[in-house]
């Protein structure tokens, strides 16, 4: 099983995939386009909302296999329309 994450940069409009492989409490999140980086607090948020994701596949494949139920599997997708200030 390999889970990603697509993050994008509202800088450069440049979107990335992240992959829970590569994923490290001291990974600072960048885009790979302009360089932009997530400080340390929140590459933190998206690491445990990843690693929460993936024990919940994780979990969900485990009961499947163990005790026969049906399986699933969680993705998550979101989007927001901000208004940028800066301009």
């Amino acid at each position: 099983m390999a889970t990603k994450a697509i993050i994008r940069c509202k800088r450069c409009g440049e979107e990335f995939p992240i992959y829970w492989s590569d994923m490290s409490h001291d990974l600072l999140i960048r885009c790979k386009n302009c360089s932009a980086k997530m400080d340390k607090f929140m590459s933190e948020q998206v690491f445990n909302a990843f690693a929460a994701v993936v024990d919940a596949n994780h979990e969900l494949y485990k009961s499947h296999l163990e005790n026969h139920m049906p399986l699933f599997e969680v993705d998550f997708s979101h989007t927001t329309y901000y208004v940028d200030d800066e301009d």
